[in-house]
Formats: structure tokens, C-alpha cells, sequence
């Protein structure tokens, strides 16, 4: 098994437009469980999309979440996520998980 030690985030304006680029991960052959999709409510709505992978699989990640127009996208190691999410993304904490699905 190859070692996934990038992080893919990408930011889009709606909920909708995250939960369709999560399913273009998916269509791609990436697993449910290294997707992640969360929330903005507020002045602002929006979306937020992870996605854990190998080295070899960013560019392919990369190319699924910008079928969907996304307003931000960043790689990062995966050690980063650790830390917290960094100050690249704004309002982070305006952020609450949701199921890939409604």
C-alpha cells in the first residue's frame, strides 16, 4: 500500500458544488474514507474539500476538484493536518464536517 503523505484542500462557494467534487473523487477511483467535506454557514456559504493521497495521485486529485470551479486549492503534508488547519484557509473555524452526501 503506498503512503499517503499529501492533503488536497480546496474551498468552493456552495455546499452542492463540494459535495459534486467529492463525487468526482470518488468517480476517480479515490477511497470515501480519505475525503472529507465540511461546511461554511454564515455571511458566506461554502464548502470545504480534503482529500488524503499518494504523491503519484495529487495531480489526479487536483484535476477532479477543479472540474468544480473551486475559489482555493492547496497541497500540504500530511503532518500539517495535525497542526491544525493553518492560516491559509480563512475562517477555518467556520468550518463543521458533513457527510459527503445529504
Amino acid at each position: 500500500m503506498a503512503d499517503r503523505s499529501k492533503v488536497v484542500v480546496a474551498t468552493f462557494n456552495t455546499l452542492e458544488t463540494g459535495r459534486n467534487a467529492c463525487q468526482s473523487l470518488l468517480l476517480q477511483g479515490f477511497e470515501r474514507g480519505y475525503i472529507g467535506l465540511a461546511a461554511r454557514k454564515g455571511a458566506e456559504d461554502g464548502s470545504l474539500v480534503s482529500v488524503t493521497v499518494t504523491d503519484d495521485d495529487v495531480t489526479k486529485a487536483k484535476e477532479a476538484l477543479n472540474r468544480h470551479g473551486p475559489q482555493s486549492m492547496q497541497t500540504h503534508e500530511v503532518q500539517w493536518r495535525g497542526k491544525g488547519w493553518p492560516e491559509e484557509i480563512p475562517n477555518a473555524d467556520a468550518y463543521t464536517a458533513v457527510d459527503l452526501v445529504e
